[in-house]
């Protein structure tokens, strides 16, 4: 049963890590603020990382099985038993320190677009401000101009 449950949470790491490289894939143009940038590059290296950890897992999953399996035909399997036990435990450790990275990544991300946004808005505020008092005065030399 706990194994199904590390099957199942590894299975997670891959669609957690799909879905972080594909909200970086939309947001395309705000790659170039240095804020995500660094996230980005964060994203990039922890995904890489976690890509090798699924491939040994898989390999370890694989040699597991036929272990377990040839240990089915032999009397003694107290070592084998304790070998997979440890390797078990520290997949389940690695396991959750990739949970928690990309967890503390969509964060970041979270925060870097708010960010952005919050700059964005700013701006366009400020040039909508500009453009009505533009307007504004125009509107009043004209009104000006035609009560001469």
């Amino acid at each position: 049963m706990k194994q199904i449950e590390r099957d199942e949470r590894v299975s997670e790491l891959r669609d957690i890590m799909t879905s972080l490289l594909s909200f970086f894939h939309d947001i395309k143009p705000l790659q170039k603020n240095p804020f995500l940038r660094g996230v980005l590059d964060s994203l990039l290296k922890h995904v890489s990382e976690c890509t090798y950890f699924i491939c040994q897992y898989q390999e370890i999953e694989s040699f597991c099985e036929s272990t377990f399996n040839h240990c089915l035909n032999e009397s003694d399997c107290s070592s084998v038993q304790k070998t997979a036990i440890c390797l078990a435990d520290g997949t389940d450790v690695t396991i959750t320190q990739f949970f928690g990275v990309f967890s503390n990544l969509k964060a970041e991300l979270a925060l870097g677009t708010s960010l952005q946004t919050a700059i964005n808005t700013e701006y366009i505020l400020n040039r909508v401000d500009e453009i009505s008092k533009h307007i504004y005065n125009s509107h009043k030399s004209i009104v000006y101009r035609l009560l001469k």
